[in-house]
């Protein structure tokens, strides 16, 4: 189990399902973990359609690739799917920065919003 410190209130804990979440805004899926002491949320991934789209398709190439090597498929067959498979990775890549910042965004927002009630 990992174990991480809240950078708000210093505890220690566990990252483990019970503060895991997900929040949905816009066409975005922001997954996160919560501090058990204190609530706050910390980002781990978001998504839009795009990325979800990737990430099929990112599954879908590895699939391909592992059932190639077990059936022992011609080395430049195994190459493209290997080079499809780099390709969806840098596109992933690419997209992570703008992502990360909208969903740790969504979750400052989401954090002012029960500052403020």
């Amino acid at each position: 189990m990992n174990s991480v410190q809240c950078d708000r209130c210093g505890t220690w804990f566990d990252c483990d399902t019970t503060g895991f979440g997900i929040l949905k805004k816009g066409g975005l899926k922001v997954q996160y973990f919560s501090c058990p002491e204190c609530g706050e949320k910390f980002h781990v991934f978001t998504e839009d359609a795009e990325m979800h789209k990737l990430i099929e398709r990112r599954n879908a190439v590895q699939t391909q690739i592992r059932i190639a090597r077990a059936k022992k498929f011609r080395k430049q067959t195994i190459q493209k799917y290997t080079q499809e498979l780099e390709a969806v990775i840098q596109k992933q890549r690419s997209l992570m920065p703008k992502l990360k910042a909208e969903g740790e965004k969504i979750l400052r927002d989401l954090k002012c919003e029960v500052k403020s009630k």
